[in-house]
């Protein structure tokens, strides 16, 4: 506290200082006497006694005097300590070796340590040792007497501070060698100025170009990557409007566009076309976003995108590719349905006719898997040949999906005239195609639709073609057919079917259903049919006549009838396993599976992966699948029973096969059509069939079955005629695998004896 008192004290702490002085008042008084001029009256002594009076009558103002000498110091000290403690930078006095002496409150806290802890730490406890920085300075600061500099600061709790540090050398009174240190927090300006240069070193050396306009639009800077992109340089920019601008500037619309999305949205995003300093044309995409005037007062804008120029061509180059054929260079069937619609909606209220096309090569699967794909490729590229030859300048050929091809015949053109353009394409193929050597015979249907009867878009009409098509191979193939109405129910019924078919036999409800087959003399159970039943969730029991038809004319027929195969074969296993007999079983196989090359194969892995004796399974063939293709069947049969297999002719005798080509097939019987045994024995043409076929059997060495044997009667009848094995509603319906087993486990039941045996 600083009261009187307490100056009195210093005052008196300083007694040797007024004693000097009071003696120099002294000496002073006495030079001053002999400089009087009746200095002579007084003696010595009298000279010394007045002095000592000068003194003591001047000593108060002498007291006075130290007395604000010492308030001044004092108060001009606690200026400077308050200076000191108040600063916002930190102030260290250190020794040369490191030891900190002293430290003001603003150091401790940029240091993150109180003066103890420092005092504790000294210098190598807040700056890395091996930091160059720090030995850069140290080195200058012994070189200059003083340096400046930033260095890294290490805190207590593993937090590091950017210091700038102002050092001077100097020396105490004592003549000790003390360092003044003063030490600023410059951490966040530290970051910023690294992040603008980390900013500026991104915009630098990115592809993207960057340009920042004004309210006018004009440039106010561009990056290299702008200059990159257009060609410009910096130079030339800054204070014009960028290519950018003036290509929105020339569409009004679009440039509102732009203008209300930013408005909206703050930024715009997207594609536009500009222009390169050598005159190319540029694409560009990016995105331009308004700036508030409070983060730039300058900018209004800033523009960043880049050159997809070649993007753009690989894209439209990738579109090209994607509406044409590579095999056949034809318009592919999404360019095709868009030409069509196309040119309906350019028609408007003329509705000029059109005719749509679907033309498909017959059994082109078996072409490509006898031939290989590069030699069906060149058949296909053969027929797109013929096809784009055939049609007028105004017409349209395209590939459709796989072997098929679709053709639209342009205005005017009639029913009429589109048959006769049909019937010139099936002439057009009766001269075989040459391959590498092959002479490949390559017949096609056809199914067409017309606009606007049958439809007014590319899609209806097509469906509508797909239809005919279908139509037209059941009919016969290599033909032509119109689509007619009513066709189209079928074709909703067919989807709906083979869509509802596919989880069918995923889910496993096509399950078989087992006929008995009995010995016509002794009436025993010798062999079963395995016929296809549909488990519908919610239609119940399905027989083939809801799906058959559309199994067929789809890809899932060999589908269902492997899987019919499968489960027939686990079935007579199982059957056998609880004691039954060891009985065989008929399966039918489609038109579909005998195409397949690899047939043989495939069944007998079926088989023998169920655990079942080939030799149990007899594969019943229609006369109508095995004329699809009479020169690959003899072999095909042969090869099936190599592998064990019996295989008979069905419903023998409602097909247009010769009886002489039983000659070639060597197949191990037949089976009657239920057609031929319905009016037995009463109708004399049947009985003359019926006794026909059975001696040619016999003569053959064939065993023969009679399907739909449902009296008595004409179970009598067949037997006595030499008919070996009988089938029919007199002795079981189809039934489910459960039902077999309690047949065949039932010993004491003869099948037969319902009938009388001769």
């Amino acid at each position: 506290m600083n009261t009187p008192v307490s100056r009195r004290l210093t005052v008196a702490r300083h007694g040797s200082v007024l004693y000097a002085v009071c003696g120099l008042i002294a000496l002073s008084a006495l030079g001053l006497f002999d400089l009087l001029p009746a200095a002579e009256m007084f003696d010595a002594g009298e000279r010394l006694t007045l002095s000592y009076l000068l003194v003591l009558g001047t000593s108060p103002l002498v007291y006075r005097f130290l007395d604000r000498l010492v308030s001044e110091h004092e108060r001009q000290q606690g200026r400077f300590r308050q200076l000191l403690e108040h600063s916002m930078d930190g102030l260290l006095l250190t020794a040369p070796d490191g030891r900190i002496l002293e430290a003001n409150a603003s150091a401790c806290r940029i240091l993150g340590r109180s003066l103890d802890e420092l005092r504790a730490v000294g210098r190598d406890g807040l700056f890395d040792r091996n930091d160059p920085e720090l030995a850069s300075m140290l080195e200058r600061r012994s070189r200059d007497g003083s340096v400046r500099g930033t260095l890294w600061a290490n805190r207590p709790d593993g937090e590091r501070v950017r210091v700038e540090i102002a050092s001077t050398v100097f020396a105490e009174s004592s003549g000790e060698v003390r360092t003044a240190m003063v030490v600023r927090d410059v951490t966040e300006q530290w970051w910023a100025r690294a992040q603008q240069s980390l900013a500026a070193l991104a915009l630098r050396h990115t592809a993207d170009g960057l340009a920042v306009l004004d309210a006018d639009w004009r440039v106010l800077y561009v990056n290299e990557g702008f200059e990159r992109v257009t060609g410009r340089r910096m130079a030339e920019v800054i204070g014009h409007h960028p290519p950018l601008y003036e290509y929105l500037a020339r569409d009004e619309v679009q440039f509102a566009a732009v203008l209300e999305e930013m408005r909206r949205k703050g930024y715009w995003a997207g594609e536009v076309d500009s222009s390169h300093a050598s005159g190319q044309p540029l694409r560009l995409r990016g995105r331009l976003v308004a700036v508030s005037q409070q983060d730039s007062p300058e900018a209004a804008y800033v523009a960043v995108f880049s050159d997809v120029t070649p993007l753009t061509e690989i894209q439209q180059r990738l579109e090209a590719l994607s509406d044409y054929c590579q095999l056949t260079g034809l318009p592919n069937r999404v360019s095709f349905e868009r030409q069509v619609d196309e040119r309906i909606a350019a028609m408007g209220h003329d509705r000029s006719p059109l005719v749509v096309m679907l033309v498909d090569p017959d059994h082109f699967r078996a072409i490509n898997e006898s031939l290989g794909l590069q030699r069906a490729d060149a058949v296909l590229s053969e027929v797109a040949g013929r096809l784009s030859g055939i049609v007028e300048e105004d017409d349209l050929v395209a590939r459709h999906t796989g072997d098929s091809f679709l053709i639209l015949l342009g205005a005017d053109h009639t029913a009429s005239a589109a048959a006769l353009t049909a019937q010139r394409i099936l002439e057009l193929f009766r001269v075989p195609i040459e391959v590498d050597g092959h002479s490949i015979n390559v017949t096609v249907t056809i199914g067409a639709s017309s606009f606007p009867s049958d439809g007014d878009t590319a899609e209806t009409l097509l469906q509508a073609a797909e239809t005919a098509l279908a139509n037209a191979k059941d009919n016969a193939r290599e033909g032509f057919q119109f689509f007619a109405q009513g066709q189209d129910q079928w074709a909703r019924r067919f989807v709906q079917v083979s869509s509802e078919l596919r989880q069918a036999l995923l889910h496993g409800e096509i399950v078989p259903y087992y006929q008995p087959i009995v010995d016509a003399r002794t009436g025993a159970l010798c062999s079963v049919e395995a016929l296809a039943r549909w488990r519908h969730p919610e239609r119940g029991l399905l027989g083939p006549q809801e799906f058959i038809d559309v199994a067929e004319r789809s890809e899932m027929i060999s589908l269902l009838a492997e899987e019919i195969l499968r489960q027939t074969c686990h079935d007579l296993v199982e059957l056998e396993r609880l004691g039954g007999p060891a009985i065989t079983a008929s399966v039918n196989i489609s038109a579909r599976q005998l195409a397949a090359p690899d047939l043989p194969e495939e069944l007998e892995a079926i088989i023998q992966g169920a655990g079942l004796s080939t030799e149990r399974v007899i594969l019943e063939l229609t006369e109508s699948g095995m004329m699809r293709d009479t020169d690959a069947m003899p072999g095909l049969v042969s090869a099936l029973k190599a592998r064990g297999m019996s295989v008979v002719i069905d419903d023998f005798g409602t097909g247009y096969s010769s009886l002489a080509y039983l000659r070639f097939l060597p197949v191990d019987g037949l089976k009657i059509d239920r057609a031929f045994c319905r009016d037995l024995p009463e109708e004399g043409s049947s009985v003359a069939l019926v006794r026909s076929v059975l001696t040619i059997a016999e003569q053959f060495g064939l065993t023969v079955v009679a399907e739909g044997v449902e009296r008595p009667e004409q179970a009598m009848f067949l037997s006595r005629a030499g008919c070996q094995r009988l089938q029919g509603f007199l002795y079981g319906r189809p039934m489910p695998a459960e039902s077999l087993l309690a047949l065949a486990l039932d010993s004491h039941r003869d099948i037969g004896t319902a009938v009388g045996r001769p």
